[in-house]
Formats: structure tokens, sequence, C-alpha cells
């Protein structure tokens, strides 16, 4: 920089140094009730969340006891954070597709959104509806677990982590009688085998679409529309025949509703 452009920075009252740019907003909170706080990798203190605020790449939602977070992505996605929950959004790129142009002609090839949703659920659970990235290639959009990594395709659906008390958290109950299984039978068999980090699971429920959950060793589950599905970090699975009270104790409505 020579002295003649050091003149004009002052008089123009530009900054002389660039700051750093804040990153992209990729959506925003549609409702928060309760405590939800927001944190980056290297912040020192989580701020609070509230309606209205962006969401960008590398945040960590957290929610905590008698709280809920309702997110909504660029893309037309939703997430409905259930209590005690934690979330990273790892990930998130999203190019809209292009506006209709009237009377010009359908082309061979339909031309749409692209991008990609990486997520991660550290603790807790959530219901999500996917957006259009989610409704396109199957390896664009995934929910990682410290069980399993989630795939999905155009879905309504809902994930609990579970740790030592798996059974517990899988178990339905009617009139205040518990509702026996032989899948719940199974599951409380190999928990009680198990050792940390072996005895962790998940709890997976499906209104729409399909998903299919995948150990780091290989193992897989498929939970179709109207199924509820329980995988162990082990890799053993289990198909229960109704909705675990874990999910209706703290029940998550419409992500689209809640707002």
């Amino acid at each position: 920089m020579n002295i003649r452009q050091f003149a004009a920075i002052l008089l123009l009252g530009a900054p002389l140094f660039a700051s750093a740019q804040a990153p992209s907003a990729i959506g925003e909170v549609a409702l928060v009730t309760g405590s939800v706080t927001v944190s980056v990798a290297g912040s020192a203190v989580p701020k609070p969340l509230k309606a209205g605020d962006a969401l960008a790449e590398g945040q960590t939602i957290t929610v905590a006891a008698n709280s809920y977070a309702s997110l909504k992505f660029a893309d037309g996605g939703r997430v409905l954070l259930r209590p005690n929950s934690e979330f990273l959004v790892e990930s998130f790129k999203y190019t809209p597709p292009p506006t209709p142009v009237a009377n010009a002609p359908t082309p061979a090839t339909p031309t749409g959104a692209v991008g990609s949703a990486f997520f991660r659920l550290v603790r807790g659970g959530f219901r999500a509806i996917s957006g259009l990235i989610g409704k396109g290639d199957v390896q664009s959009y995934k929910v990682t677990t410290p069980v399993a990594t989630i795939g999905i395709r155009g879905t309504d659906y809902e994930v609990q982590l579970c740790s030592g008390d798996c059974p517990t958290q899988a178990q339905a109950s009617s009139a205040g009688t518990l509702v026996a299984s032989t899948g719940l039978s199974g599951l409380e068999l190999a928990q009680a085998g198990g050792t940390p980090p072996a005895d962790g699971g998940v709890i997976l429920a499906t209104h729409e679409g399909s998903i299919e959950a995948r150990t780091s060793a290989g193992a897989t589950i498929r939970v179709d529309a109207g199924q509820v599905g329980v995988m162990l970090a082990s890799g053993q699975t289990f198909m229960l025949p109704v909705v675990p009270d874990a999910l209706i104790r703290e029940p998550a409505p419409d992500p689209k509703t809640c707002e």
C-alpha cells in the first residue's frame, strides 16, 4: 500500500483492515421454548438462542430440560429438537433450483436443488422433516450419532438416543400396563450382557418415507413408514410393535407447525 492509497482510505472512512466475515446463514430458528443455547467450536461461552436467529455451519445447539427448539433450513427442511438434546450442524450446502421461466420448454433432464446436509446428534433426540436436499441423492443427507449413521430420503422421522437404559426407553405402556413384546424381551437380554459403549443404542421411528441406520461395523436396520426400530451399538436390531413411551412423554409434533 502506497501513501496515496493510505490517504484515500482515511478520506473515505474505510476500514484499514478487512474484518472477518460472519458465517453465512443457512436457515433460521423458528421457535424456542425454555432454555436453548448455541455455540461454535472454540467459543468460550454458549449464547442464548431465540426465534429469528440465523443458523450457520459449525453451530452446536443445546436444549435444556423442559425445552424445545425448532429449526428451519434453507431447503425447506425442519428439525425439532427434544429436551436434553445436543445437535451439531456439521455442514450444510444448498443451491436452490432455478426459477421456472414462463412458456419455456420442459428440459429433458429435470434440474433441481443441489446441496448436502450433514448433522450430528450428540445426545437426546429430535423429529425431522427433510427438505429438497433429502429428496435428492441419498448420499447428500446424513445424521451421525454415537451409535450409527442415519441416511434418509424424502422422510419424516424421529431419533432418540439411549445408553444403559435402552430397554426402559423402548418400553411402551397402555392403561398403566406394560406392553410386552418379543423385541423388547430380546433387547433386555442383549442389554444385560452389554458393556460400555456397547450398551448404547438409538430408537428410530418413521412417519413417512424410509430411513436406514448403519454402524461402523456395517450392521444396518431399515425403518419404513409406520415402523419403530432399535439399534444397539453392538449392531443388534429390534423392531417394536408400538411407539415407545420415550417418544410419547416428550412428544415431538410436526416441526412445520412449530413456529
